[in-house]
């Protein structure tokens, strides 16, 4: 205890001594607050007064001894109920700083994980713009790594889509969760969903989850993801499913423009077949496939008969008419594995995988056929038709030349027939 505390207490106690009036006793009481904000307790107190009261009454008179020492007990219990007021209160001040200090710490941890969840979703918002401006992601590949990214956010991720605005039925893509997703079936049918979601998205929630369902709609499809995240969660980012929204539609857009670019490059825009430029394409990898591995395969070579004649009599719109009614007969009657081509004009063209000249011959026959069953101003269709069977030892340009020679004389022996040069 410091020496200037003590002096204090005994400059008190003896102005109270030499007279207790209510003055000299209310200035004591207010030294009480030293005490405490020194840390000096109830003991201490005692154990000080006692040395005090020790030194001042030193030499008194029995008398002035015992008057001293009763006075000294009124000052003494002023001191200690003043005290404990003053101490009730510096508690109560000091658990209000404390409960207060841990207020704020609290908010403080909270902010750190809203920081980081935050900063969380950034870097998984960057992840996933990473893999959806990626030349090579799929749908099915994006989807896939996207869930799984979404997954350090959300403890389940489901994606559904719709092949088109037209079509009710929700179908299943992916699914990534670890908690059980709400199932669909509240609503009747995927457009009764996407419907209900033109609004931006769709919350279900029960008691330990909350689930969001997202629509990312297109031209070409639709897509549903569904969030799910803990109902004790503050996560309520309504930006966040914005961005996810709209890397998704700007992905799925990215990829039917390109699938629409590449079908335009292949393919013939009137006829709706593989243009030149692929059949070229298409044939030099079977001539290659060929020679590696043996295969065989057969070309037919395909000209309209009179073409010229309808054109010239009936104009250009009835000659192309014509043409895409004979593209749609040689997509009906070609397999799956066949490759069907506008060859340029009025000439088409068949690239027939793995078939025989005797295989081939037969096609082109039913070709011939279904040709005549469409007619041009009351008068039937009729096609003249060259084959040939890859030796071997062709090269796209060999081949092309014999199968040419074998349309030249179809066309050379009166026109509506097939004919066939064999090889060798």
């Amino acid at each position: 205890m410091g020496s200037s505390l003590m002096q204090e207490y005994y400059n008190n106690l003896r102005a109270y001594l030499s007279d207790p009036c209510e003055g000299n006793l209310y200035r004591a009481s207010l030294f009480s607050s030293s005490m405490v904000e020194n840390g000096i307790g109830p003991d201490e107190i005692v154990e000080l007064h006692s040395r005090v009261l020790k030194d001042i009454i030193n030499g008194q008179s029995a008398l002035a001894l015992m008057n001293s020492t009763m006075q000294s007990f009124t000052f003494l219990l002023e001191i200690m109920i003043t005290y404990g007021l003053i101490h009730k209160e510096y508690l109560d001040t000091r658990d209000a700083q404390i409960n207060q200090l841990k207020a704020n710490i609290e908010t403080i941890e909270k902010l750190n994980c809203d920081l980081d969840y935050r900063a969380n979703q950034a870097e998984s918002i960057t992840a996933i713009a990473n893999i959806l401006t990626s030349e090579n992601e799929s749908i099915p590949q994006a989807i896939m790594e996207t869930s799984a990214i979404l997954n350090n956010i959300f403890p389940g991720c489901v994606f559904y889509y719709i092949e088109n605005n037209e079509g009710n039925n929700l179908s299943f893509v992916f699914q990534n969760r670890q908690e059980q997703i709400l199932p669909l079936a509240i609503l009747d049918t995927a457009k009764d969903l996407l419907q209900s979601c033109e609004q931006g998205r769709i919350i279900r929630e029960n008691d330990q989850h909350i689930n969001i369902y997202i629509p990312i709609k297109t031209k070409r499809i639709n897509v549903i993801l569904g969030l799910q995240y803990s109902s004790e969660s503050t996560f309520s980012d309504a930006n966040f499913y914005l961005i996810l929204r709209d890397l998704f539609q700007s992905f799925l857009e990215k990829i039917y423009l390109i699938e629409e670019l590449k079908t335009h490059s292949i393919q013939d825009s009137m006829t709706g077949l593989y243009n030149h430029r692929f059949f070229m394409d298409f044939l030099l990898r079977q001539v290659k496939l060929g020679k590696r591995s043996g295969q065989t395969f057969s070309l037919i070579l395909i000209d309209v008969d009179n073409f010229k004649v309808i054109n010239d009599n009936f104009g250009h719109l009835a000659g192309d008419t014509m043409l895409k009614k004979i593209a749609a007969v040689l997509k009906e009657c070609a397999r799956s594995t066949d490759i069907t081509c506008r060859y340029g004009g009025d000439e088409f063209a068949v690239i027939l995988p793995d078939t025989s000249e005797e295989q081939t011959v037969q096609l082109a026959h039913r070709i011939s056929r279904a040709v005549r069953t469409i007619h041009s101003y009351d008068k039937s269709v009729t096609i003249s038709i060259g084959t040939a069977e890859y030796s071997g030892e062709d090269n796209p340009t060999d081949l092309i030349r014999r199968t040419d020679q074998a349309l030249y004389q179809a066309k050379q022996m009166g026109k509506n027939r097939v004919v066939n040069i064999s090889v060798g």
